[in-house]
Protein backbone atom coordinates (compact mmCIF):
# COMPACT_ATOMS: atom_id res chain seq x y z
CA UNK A 1 0.00 0.00 0.00
CA UNK A 2 1.48 3.45 -0.77
CA UNK A 3 1.35 5.82 1.94
CA UNK A 4 2.90 9.41 1.32
CA UNK A 5 3.72 12.26 3.49
CA UNK A 6 4.75 15.92 3.14
CA UNK A 7 8.33 17.05 3.47
CA UNK A 8 9.32 19.03 6.97
CA UNK A 9 12.01 22.31 6.44
CA UNK A 10 14.98 19.59 5.74
CA UNK A 11 12.73 18.16 3.05
CA UNK A 12 12.56 14.89 4.52
CA UNK A 13 9.79 12.78 5.97
CA UNK A 14 10.36 10.06 8.33
CA UNK A 15 9.89 6.33 7.18
CA UNK A 16 6.60 5.62 9.20
CA UNK A 17 6.26 1.91 10.56
CA UNK A 18 4.10 -0.32 7.87
CA UNK A 19 5.11 -3.74 10.37
CA UNK A 20 1.51 -3.38 12.29
CA UNK A 21 -0.11 -3.76 8.35
CA UNK A 22 1.34 -7.08 8.08
CA UNK A 23 -0.24 -10.16 8.20
CA UNK A 24 1.37 -13.16 8.25
CA UNK A 25 0.97 -17.02 8.94
CA UNK A 26 3.04 -19.95 9.51
CA UNK A 27 1.76 -24.15 9.42
CA UNK A 28 4.46 -25.04 11.75
CA UNK A 29 5.42 -21.81 13.41
CA UNK A 30 3.18 -19.40 15.85
CA UNK A 31 6.65 -17.35 16.44
CA UNK A 32 7.01 -14.49 13.63
CA UNK A 33 9.41 -11.77 13.33
CA UNK A 34 8.22 -8.86 10.99
CA UNK A 35 11.57 -6.27 10.65
CA UNK A 36 11.52 -3.49 7.17
CA UNK A 37 13.86 -1.55 5.89
CA UNK A 38 14.38 1.01 5.67
CA UNK A 39 13.36 1.27 9.26
CA UNK A 40 10.13 3.62 10.88
CA UNK A 41 11.90 6.70 11.41
CA UNK A 42 14.66 6.69 8.84
CA UNK A 43 14.38 10.09 7.15
CA UNK A 44 13.25 9.73 3.01
CA UNK A 45 14.16 12.20 0.45
CA UNK A 46 11.01 13.66 -1.79
CA UNK A 47 9.93 10.89 -3.99
CA UNK A 48 9.42 7.27 -3.66
CA UNK A 49 11.09 4.97 -1.18
CA UNK A 50 10.77 1.23 -1.65
CA UNK A 51 9.81 -0.27 2.09
CA UNK A 52 10.83 -4.18 1.98
CA UNK A 53 8.78 -5.94 4.66
CA UNK A 54 9.82 -9.22 5.66
CA UNK A 55 8.81 -11.69 7.65
CA UNK A 56 10.66 -14.70 9.50
CA UNK A 57 10.08 -18.14 11.20
CA UNK A 58 12.26 -19.83 13.68
CA UNK A 59 13.44 -21.83 11.06
CA UNK A 60 15.32 -18.96 9.17
CA UNK A 61 12.28 -19.24 6.83
CA UNK A 62 11.69 -16.01 5.14
CA UNK A 63 9.21 -14.79 2.92
CA UNK A 64 9.22 -10.35 1.86
CA UNK A 65 6.71 -7.72 0.45
CA UNK A 66 7.63 -4.45 -0.80
CA UNK A 67 5.18 -1.75 0.17
CA UNK A 68 5.95 1.77 -1.28
CA UNK A 69 6.09 5.28 0.99
CA UNK A 70 6.28 8.69 -1.00
CA UNK A 71 7.21 11.82 0.15
CA UNK A 72 6.17 15.07 -1.66
CA UNK A 73 7.84 18.72 -1.53
CA UNK A 74 4.82 20.68 -0.91
CA UNK A 75 6.44 24.08 0.41
CA UNK A 76 7.07 27.06 -1.51
CA UNK A 77 10.63 28.75 -1.43
CA UNK A 78 11.40 31.42 0.68
CA UNK A 79 11.49 34.59 -0.93
CA UNK A 80 14.16 36.98 1.11
CA UNK A 81 14.01 40.62 0.05
CA UNK A 82 17.32 43.03 0.60
CA UNK A 83 16.98 45.99 3.35
CA UNK A 84 13.94 47.70 5.09
CA UNK A 85 10.44 46.47 4.73
CA UNK A 86 8.32 48.78 4.54
CA UNK A 87 10.84 51.03 2.71
CA UNK A 88 10.63 54.71 2.56
CA UNK A 89 11.68 56.96 -0.27
CA UNK A 90 11.78 60.57 -0.78
CA UNK A 91 8.92 61.84 -4.11
CA UNK A 92 10.71 62.80 -7.36
CA UNK A 93 14.05 60.45 -6.46
CA UNK A 94 14.69 57.22 -9.00
CA UNK A 95 13.30 54.02 -6.97
CA UNK A 96 14.62 50.80 -8.01
CA UNK A 97 13.80 47.59 -6.52
CA UNK A 98 15.65 45.95 -4.21
CA UNK A 99 17.20 42.32 -5.06
CA UNK A 100 15.33 39.37 -3.46
CA UNK A 101 16.75 35.91 -2.96
CA UNK A 102 14.85 32.93 -3.15
CA UNK A 103 15.74 29.50 -1.06
CA UNK A 104 14.02 26.17 -1.15
CA UNK A 105 14.41 23.49 1.46
CA UNK A 106 14.80 20.83 -1.19
CA UNK A 107 16.39 23.00 -3.67
CA UNK A 108 18.87 24.99 -2.10
CA UNK A 109 19.98 28.54 -3.41
CA UNK A 110 17.12 29.21 -6.42
CA UNK A 111 19.13 32.42 -7.64
CA UNK A 112 17.11 35.93 -7.41
CA UNK A 113 12.92 36.20 -7.62
CA UNK A 114 11.55 38.29 -10.49
CA UNK A 115 9.67 41.06 -9.99
CA UNK A 116 5.99 40.43 -11.06
CA UNK A 117 4.19 43.55 -9.83
CA UNK A 118 5.24 47.52 -8.93
CA UNK A 119 3.35 50.05 -8.44
CA UNK A 120 5.68 52.64 -7.24
CA UNK A 121 5.12 56.08 -8.83
CA UNK A 122 8.02 58.34 -7.02
CA UNK A 123 6.38 61.37 -8.64
CA UNK A 124 3.24 61.03 -6.00
CA UNK A 125 3.61 60.90 -2.18
CA UNK A 126 1.54 57.18 -1.28
CA UNK A 127 1.85 53.83 -0.36
CA UNK A 128 2.76 51.04 -2.96
CA UNK A 129 4.08 47.82 -3.57
CA UNK A 130 6.20 45.84 -5.20
CA UNK A 131 5.78 41.92 -5.91
CA UNK A 132 8.02 39.58 -5.73
CA UNK A 133 7.44 35.70 -7.18
CA UNK A 134 9.30 32.27 -7.43
CA UNK A 135 8.21 28.70 -8.36
CA UNK A 136 10.53 25.65 -7.06
CA UNK A 137 11.00 22.55 -9.48
CA UNK A 138 7.95 20.54 -7.69
CA UNK A 139 5.86 23.83 -8.85
CA UNK A 140 5.18 25.14 -5.33
CA UNK A 141 4.75 28.87 -5.73
CA UNK A 142 5.79 31.78 -3.12
CA UNK A 143 5.30 35.35 -3.52
CA UNK A 144 6.98 38.23 -1.12
CA UNK A 145 5.58 41.78 -1.20
CA UNK A 146 7.56 45.17 -0.55
CA UNK A 147 6.00 47.76 1.30
CA UNK A 148 7.08 51.33 -0.08
CA UNK A 149 5.84 54.47 1.04
CA UNK A 150 6.60 57.61 -1.23
CA UNK A 151 7.01 60.62 1.14
CA UNK A 152 7.38 64.24 0.67
CA UNK A 153 10.86 64.14 2.83
CA UNK A 154 12.71 61.30 4.12
CA UNK A 155 15.99 62.80 5.32
CA UNK A 156 15.09 66.13 7.76
CA UNK A 157 17.04 68.93 6.79
CA UNK A 158 20.33 69.57 8.91
CA UNK A 159 20.94 72.97 10.76
CA UNK A 160 23.99 74.16 11.62
CA UNK A 161 25.16 77.10 13.87
CA UNK A 162 27.65 79.55 12.57
CA UNK A 163 29.69 81.05 15.60
CA UNK A 164 29.85 80.13 19.43
CA UNK A 165 27.17 77.65 20.64
CA UNK A 166 27.12 80.35 23.60
CA UNK A 167 27.38 84.32 23.32
CA UNK A 168 27.50 86.04 26.39
CA UNK A 169 27.08 89.83 26.28
CA UNK A 170 27.73 92.67 28.85
CA UNK A 171 24.96 94.59 29.51
CA UNK A 172 24.17 97.51 26.62
CA UNK A 173 26.61 96.20 24.31
CA UNK A 174 25.32 95.52 20.65
CA UNK A 175 25.10 92.33 19.48
CA UNK A 176 26.34 91.79 16.02
CA UNK A 177 25.67 88.20 13.68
Amino acid sequence: SLKTASADENCQAAVPDFTAEVTASDNCDGSLTVTQLPAAGTPAAPGVTVVTLTVADDAGNTASVAADFQVDDTTGPVITIAGANPLNVEVGSVFSAPEATVLDACEGDLGVAPVTGNTVNTASAGAYQVTYAAQDGAGNPSTAVLDVNVVNEVVPPEITLLGDAVVTLDCGAVYAD
